[in-house]
């Protein structure tokens, strides 16, 4: 793939792939010696980075230049040979950072804007098998996290209870990535999250995730998930609690209504979590 030089205000690092700031100050030193080895991926329709993030970074505090050399991929296709490229390339450590389950997620979202190559039938391509190798995972791995990403926009843009639940079962499924199994253990963990998610979600009513969610967790993930919980519910606690305490005397009609409802949702889901949290089985 040949490298386009374009100005370096055009490009886009508005929605990053990586949602850690990582340390840049090695890779600032190796590029203010021999300069940016390896063009980041930029998508060529939005000017969106899709890999180089801290070279394009470094490039700019080090005031490199007004214009940046960059990689434009045709394709999905051409992108993930890139992308294979620079992580075997020994001269170019720069860009073999390990990734976070989620981040390895936003790269497969914006590896999955670029269009399928011109030249192979639709029929015989699969876009999401090209992202899923580029990432690591299964296509099966990828598709329930996609979905469960999905369930968790909609629900939230429609105000519905079971956003929570999908919410947590992209946690859960998350927490399987990073626990590094094989990919076959993963898929199939994974699997099994997302497919109690899709039970759970026709019940009625939101609230805790059902049984059938909770026990397809790890050993090692139910203890990591209960301490995040213990924070959690101490912080609810202390909040609220300082509510009573700095509460105004008098709250206005236009508010009046969000906060009652806000109080019942939260009263609904604390009397079912303490309903279980009684039962000698929960």
């Amino acid at each position: 793939m040949q490298a386009t030089t374009i100005p370096i205000r055009d490009i886009q690092t508005k929605y990053p792939v990586r949602e850690s700031v990582t340390p840049i100050g090695e890779l600032k030193h190796s590029m203010g010696r021999v300069g940016m080895r390896v063009p980041p991926i930029v998508n060529p329709a939005n000017f969106e980075i899709i890999s180089g993030e801290r070279r394009v970074r470094a490039y700019r505090q080090l005031r490199l230049g007004s214009t940046i050399r960059v990689f434009f991929p045709a394709d999905v296709a051409e992108a993930r040979r890139e992308l294979g490229d620079h992580a075997m390339d020994p001269a170019s450590q720069e860009c073999a950072l390990p990734m976070a389950p989620r981040e390895k997620v936003n790269l497969a979202s914006r590896l999955a804007e670029l269009p399928s190559p011109s030249d192979v039938p639709r029929r015989t391509f699969s876009p999401l098998s090209i992202v899923a190798e580029a990432i690591g995972l299964t296509s099966e791995t990828l598709r329930c996290v996609n979905l469960t990403i999905e369930k968790c926009k909609e629900g939230e843009l429609n105000l519905m209870p079971e956003a929570s639940r999908a919410r947590e079962a992209l946690s859960l499924m998350l927490n399987v990535l990073a626990e590094g199994r094989g990919v076959r253990d993963s898929e199939a963990r994974v699997k099994q999250l997302f497919d109690a998610l899709e039970q759970s979600c026709g019940a009625v009513g939101g609230g805790p995730a059902p049984k059938s969610l909770r026990r397809s967790m790890h050993p090692s993930m139910r203890k990591g998930r209960l301490e995040e919980f213990k924070r959690g519910l101490s912080q609810v606690s202390g909040g609220v609690e300082g509510l009573l305490i700095g509460l105004p005397g008098c709250i206005p009609d236009a508010d009046r209504s969000f906060i009652e409802r806000e109080i019942k949702g939260t009263r609904r889901s604390l009397g079912l979590l303490l309903k279980e949290l009684e039962s000698p089985h929960g």
